[in-house]
């Protein structure tokens, strides 16, 4: 891959993160800003959050270059509901974007409170490759605008917000962060949607190579 890239993985996903902060009030999250202007979406911390909320956070973290819905069929009547997840670009939406492999920490003294652990996945790890898999990959991502998926169950302190801040090379009003809780719905939802993600990490463990 071009580290240069014609695709830019978060300039995909900023009309998507534009409509989950749009319709808000219908995906049943909670949109507010820091004092900085950070943009931070709570989907299930203390907001009730909703599949469909959790299916646009997916798209979001595959940076609008795989689909994901939620499809109804009447063969099994034990799942009503299926989640048809699917993308032209895997490696750039997938490995590049959707993977939740950007450690993000701090200590009970740093946050003056308990300590703080999450998974950060989502195109602007492609700012910061502060992965090894950027150096597989060979892509870096270049945009004034980034969002982030935080799968944790408390929404993120400041010393961590100034992190991905710093390692984006983004300015506070061009960061948006999305935080899922696992036992949230939405939380659910997109960790369900990652399924492609899931397949693809396997087979390149096992030693199939990306390309």
């Amino acid at each position: 891959m071009n580290s240069s890239p014609e695709i830019s993985v978060n300039a995909s996903s900023e009309r998507l993160v534009a409509r989950l902060i749009d319709d808000a009030a219908r995906l049943g999250v909670n949109v507010t800003r820091t004092d900085q202007g950070i943009i931070i979406v709570d989907a299930g911390v203390d907001a009730k959050g909703s599949a469909d909320a959790g299916v646009l956070i997916a798209r979001i973290c595959m940076d609008g270059l795989g689909v994901a819905r939620r499809t109804a069929f009447d063969v099994s009547p034990l799942w009503p509901t299926y989640l048809e997840v699917h993308t032209s670009n895997p490696v750039l939406a997938c490995r590049s974007s959707q993977y939740a492999g950007w450690s993000l920490s701090a200590t009970k003294e740093q946050t003056g409170g308990k300590k703080f652990f999450s998974l950060g996945s989502g195109p602007a790890r492609t700012l910061a490759g502060k992965e090894p898999l950027f150096d597989e990959l060979g892509y870096c991502d270049r945009h004034d605008r980034g969002a982030l998926v935080m799968e944790v169950d408390r929404l993120p302190p400041q010393v961590v917000i100034d992190k991905v801040l710093n390692d984006c090379g983004l300015a506070p009003d061009k960061l948006a962060i999305a935080v899922t809780p696992t036992h949230s719905v939405a939380g659910t939802v997109q960790v369900v949607a990652r399924v492609v993600e899931v397949a693809l990490h396997k087979t390149n463990v096992l030693g199939v190579a990306l390309d």
